[in-house]
């Protein structure tokens, strides 16, 4: 599957605005600062439903290509808090 960067932001814009709905849903994961754990699990799932690696195409290979999608999903739930802080300033 080609990867482009577009792809990767709408991926963490995704991340982003599932992780911002579970935190409404579930006002406990706001308040016990679970954010970014549940950022992270939400970017490895995602990431591994739709076969998105970006560890491999950068030339490191991992004896399993999910544990490629579960870290490119950790990675991008990064950039999810990067966009989330991004709008807060752009609100401002």
């Amino acid at each position: 599957m080609e990867i482009s960067f577009t792809n990767l932001m709408v991926l963490a814009f995704t991340i982003e605005v599932l992780t911002n709905f579970f935190k409404n849903f579930f006002p406990s994961i706001k308040k016990n600062k679970y954010t970014t754990l549940v950022a992270g699990v939400i970017g490895a799932l995602l990431c591994t439903l739709t076969a998105t690696g970006i560890l491999g195409m950068c030339g490191i290979d991992l004896p399993y290509l999910q544990l490629d999608y579960a870290l490119t999903g950790i990675i991008l739930s990064r950039g999810a808090g990067v966009l989330n802080d991004l709008s807060k300033y752009l609100r401002k």
